[in-house]
């Protein structure tokens, strides 16, 4: 094979990985309309630096050219610098803006929207708040490290903590680690919270009322929600809230054994536990548990079926329906409601439509992938993009889009969906 066929079959592998709809007596079937947006040259880009907006209509990279690097955006070359950090495009969450970390000679610097901020001796850990208008970072000077909000410089510390820059929802915070000597604290508003060996990145909850982050002091390790400690364990992970703020999970630890804790309760302890997710009107929760080498999602408490391998959990926005990735052996399908959909060697990137009546998913079989919706394949293209964020979003309940790539070509796929009447499988099994 010519070594530019092997270039692309890798680059397409990398970007694709990185319910079958069912509504209420009505069927979508989508009209695909496609718009180029990039054309890369897969010799010269640097793959960890993909990066795709939130919203999926925007697609960010680094090349490597004759004098240094260069980032494209949407397929239009920035400026050309000696070198930039590869995993620190980031765009804001409303995909309007867009910033990276580069280098020119021993300075280094952040790119916001187009425009060089102050150059210092390192900069890193890029983070826009919620509403886009305010941007974070870490940079150093000497053997100190600080916070910079703004352009304005919060006080120094011997680190900040990587990846520990956390806006609240409201964007009216920011909480980060900083560490001095052996000692660890998360400091919120720049005042620092209590001192620990290990503070672990902060949580906010989604009312911007509480703050929460794991902590580790001689050994021991616990959950601090509001300043006050919770019980110890031998190790803990994975915080989240609910979306109304009023429940706090995580997954601890106890020896060999994991247990996810529900607002200060344990429960039922398994060779491995992770990812704990609440549905988006807080009522119910989920997680992916192992028994020896079975997996399975416990939803409210209860085990479903084992598989080989479960990832991805997801609730539709009414809280009605819980929809899953799994597999046995080298296959993977989507398991919705408790039941397997088609087999694929891949599936994954499970989407529920804004009125929860449809799912969409990435599947793929040989060397091409494509989104199913209301057990309907859609166009196959080398890849849906996966890698960098890129996912399936729904624009409203018969409308969605998503990035495809064919050949050396990035395109926004928009689907504008026609509504086909017949009785449907969610709706006969308990609602839609």
């Amino acid at each position: 094979m010519p070594k530019s066929g092997v270039v692309l079959g890798f680059a397409v592998f990398l970007l694709c990985f990185g319910m079958t709809a069912r509504a209420e007596e009505e069927v979508l079937q989508a009209r695909n309309a496609e718009r180029l947006i990039a054309h890369i040259d897969f010799s010269s880009w640097v793959p960890k630096s993909f990066k795709v907006s939130p919203d999926s209509g925007h697609l960010a990279y680094t090349v490597i050219t004759d004098g240094g690097q260069r980032v494209i955006v949407d397929g239009k070359e920035g400026k050309q610098y000696d070198e930039i950090v590869a995993t620190s495009l980031t765009f804001s969450p409303d995909s309007k803006r867009f910033a990276y970390a580069a280098r020119n000679g021993e300075t280094w610097f952040v790119v916001v929207d187009g425009k060089e901020e102050k150059h210092s001796d390192f900069v890193g850990s890029l983070v826009f708040s919620p509403d886009g208008k305010h941007l974070a970072y870490a940079a150093g000077t000497g053997n100190k490290q600080r916070v910079v909000v703004d352009g304005k410089e919060e006080k120094q510390y011997d680190e900040i903590l990587v990846n520990s820059l956390t806006f609240s929802p409201d964007s009216g915070h920011l909480a980060y680690g900083a560490g001095t000597g052996d000692k660890q604290c998360i400091v919120m508003g720049g005042k620092e919270e209590k001192w620990y060996d290990f503070a672990g990145p902060p949580v906010f909850s989604p009312d911007s009322a509480h703050l929460a982050y794991a902590a580790g002091k001689s050994g021991a390790w616990f959950v601090v929600v509001d300043g006050n400690k919770g019980k110890q364990y031998d190790f803990v992970t994975s915080l989240v809230f609910s979306t109304d703020g009023r429940h706090l999970a995580y997954v601890a630890r106890t020896g060999a054994l994991h247990a996810v804790v529900l607002d200060g309760k344990e429960g039922k302890r398994y060779d491995f536990a992770d990812a704990p997710t609440f549905s988006p009107e807080s009522t119910r929760l989920g997680y992916v548990a192992r028994r020896a080498t079975q997996q399975f999602a416990v939803a409210d408490g209860k085990e479903e079926k084992p598989y080989d391998f479960v990832a991805s959990l997801v609730f539709s926005p009414n809280d009605r329906h819980l929809a899953y990735v799994a597999g046995r052996g080298a296959r993977r399908f989507v398991v919705l409601d408790g039941k397997e959909e088609k087999h694929y060697p891949f599936a994954g990137r499970l989407t529920f439509s804004p009125d929860s009546k449809h799912l969409a998913y990435v599947a793929g079989s040989g060397a091409k992938r494509c989104v199913v919706l209301d057990d309907k394949e859609g166009k196959q293209y080398d890849c849906i993009v996966t890698l960098g964020g890129g996912r399936i979003v729904f624009d409203s309940p018969r409308r969605f889009h998503y990035l495809a790539q064919e050949g050396s070509e990035v395109y926004v796929v928009e689907n504008a969906t026609d509504t086909l009447r017949r009785q449907s499988t969610l709706t006969r099994e308990g609602g839609s």
